[in-house]
């Protein structure tokens, strides 16, 4: 009987895309599923995933994988194993949320892109 772990394992998932080690899987897997110019891919930075709350009762986010590329575009990775009725809603919470975190008061509204 074979003991192979589920591509769809978090722990798996983890290893493979969210390991600096790894961050040549991580590009060929974005340039695969994302239409962003190459050269971006040329610089990955794994960062950490948990977002900055600004109260006690802000509903905390963490993120499976966080990048950030050459020209510092944020992407999120994101595995879901099953489909779920609020995950279109988790999805823009998610983008909002790394939208937010990039100004503070009196900042422009400069924002990098959010995938």
């Amino acid at each position: 009987m074979s003991m192979l772990l589920k591509r769809t394992n978090y722990l798996i998932f983890k290893s493979i895309f969210g390991d600096e080690k790894n961050t040549d899987i991580l590009a060929s897997f974005l340039k695969a599923a994302l239409r962003l110019p190459d050269e971006e891919y040329s610089h990955l930075t794994l960062t950490n995933p948990a977002s900055t709350i600004a109260r006690v009762d802000d509903k905390t986010v963490v993120l499976d994988v966080k990048v950030y590329t050459k020209s510092r575009h944020i992407i999120n990775v994101e595995i879901q194993v099953a489909d779920s009725p609020e995950l279109r809603h988790r999805f823009a919470f998610y983008a909002s949320k790394l939208l937010t975190e990039q100004i503070y008061k009196g900042q422009s509204y400069q924002l990098k892109k959010v995938v």
